[in-house]
């Protein structure tokens, strides 16, 4: 039972059926839909256009099938709002995704999609903020240069909720920061403000999208204000498109005696930017990856004090960024990272101080392993004292490293 043409018209669009339970009510603009609240009439169950072809009572729920990888992972899986699969990462690429990235030491993914214009940061759920308070500051520093790098004009950082309008649960950006440890960014390179009209200047992307849900405009039975995601295209479509892309709502027969409307937004219409668009819509993008790449952070190791008495070696040594990034994120240290220090060191997840000794070296105080925390842009760690009995001429090797870093070494002859 999947989507059908009802009216000839070449074009699969959606349905609306009146139902009193219906979770969809016609907003002010009676083009596009809200949620809906008691007291609103008419209401609508909302679907891709189609009738009952097996006449199980329901309508269009068995489609070509397939799973939207993006939100089959764990976190708020399971929930009903917008997940799928029968249970996480059951698809195999977003499986064999999860399997390479936790693999390997990722400090930054950027997931190109979307329809916002915006980049988003980790939080499909409006319930709860994701990123955690000591992260904001990361996040707020890649927004700003996605600013500095496209030119768009967006005020402030988004949720992945609020960006898209809607809950995405089990998504991948979520994923990826709360269990990978990674700067996750959604960077969507088409949008409605991207093809600006010229009343819009000085009006930014977040002033209208962190309006969230707008309530009821007036007294009880007044239609719901538009939606500021709808608003937006609403404006895009009208003043820059000249209404084309959008079908007007419309009667169809379902059969049985029943009756639907058929309308809404052509197939891709809003996903895919017009041909003439297609410079804006890129502009600035390889650019941001550029710029994201050189702020990442860059490990360099200093040698407070190096002595020598007779055998007796004191090394002190230290890491400083610098790097525009930090090491890592608040999640970053919750797992272990492979291949980040030598032989035999346990990475807890946060930066680190490894002395090599040469052969005949006997370590007789410090740790031979120190995991430190982690270490802001320009900033240093706390300082790691090591004793040794080794020969004159010997050459110890301090080693640092960090989740998001290469390691670097530095011998030192005392």
């Amino acid at each position: 039972d999947g989507p059908d043409d009802l009216d000839g018209d070449g074009l699969v669009l959606d349905l609306l059926i009146a139902d009193p339970a219906g979770a969809w009510t016609r907003s002010a603009d009676e083009r596009f839909l809200a949620p809906a609240h008691d007291g609103d009439t008419p209401r609508y169950l909302w679907m891709r256009e189609g009738k009952d072809d097996d006449h199980d009572g329901a309508f269009n729920e068995d489609g070509r099938g397939g799973t939207n990888l993006d939100v089959n992972f764990p976190i708020g899986w399971g929930d009903g709002v917008g997940d799928e699969g029968d249970l996480p990462l059951d698809d195999p690429t977003a499986r064999a995704l999860a399997d390479l990235v936790l693999s390997r030491r990722a400090a930054c993914v950027l997931l190109f999609q979307g329809n916002h214009g915006a980049v988003a940061i980790p939080g499909g759920r409006s319930a709860a903020k994701l990123v955690t308070p000591g992260d904001a500051s990361v996040f707020e520093r890649a927004t700003r240069l996605f600013v500095q790098a496209t030119g768009r004009s967006q005020s402030a950082m988004m949720t992945l909720a609020e960006a898209r309008g809607y809950e995405r649960a089990g998504a991948a950006l979520d994923w990826l920061y709360a269990v990978q440890g990674a700067l996750a960014l959604e960077v969507a390179a088409w949008g409605p403000a991207i093809e600006a009209s010229p009343e819009a200047k000085g009006v930014a992307l977040t002033d209208a999208l962190f309006a969230g849900p707008q309530g009821r405009d007036g007294p009880l039975g007044r239609a719901p204000s538009v939606g500021a995601q709808d608003l937006l295209w609403s404006r895009w479509l009208d003043n820059l498109r000249g209404g084309i892309g959008f079908v007007d709502w419309h009667p169809v027969e379902l059969g049985d005696g029943r009756q639907g409307l058929v309308g809404g937004w052509q197939p891709l219409s809003r996903i895919n930017p017009p041909v003439t668009c297609l410079p804006l819509a890129l502009n600035g993008l390889s650019s941001y990856v550029a710029r994201l790449a050189t702020s990442l952070p860059r490990l360099e190791i200093r040698l407070p004090q190096v002595k020598r008495a007779g055998e007796l070696c004191t090394i002190e040594a230290g890491l400083d960024n610098t790097g525009a990034l930090p090491t890592g994120l608040s999640t970053t240290l919750a797992r272990a990272l492979p291949n980040t220090v030598g032989a035999g060191a346990k990475n807890t997840g946060g930066a680190m101080l490894e002395l090599v000794l040469p052969e005949g070296a006997r370590l007789i105080a410090g740790s031979q392993v120190v995991s430190l925390s982690p270490i802001a842009p320009g900033a240093s760690s706390e300082r790691v004292t090591w004793l040794v009995l080794a020969a004159p001429g010997s050459v110890l090797t301090v080693r640092g490293t960090a989740p998001w870093t290469v390691p670097v070494a530095r011998e030192v002859k005392p």
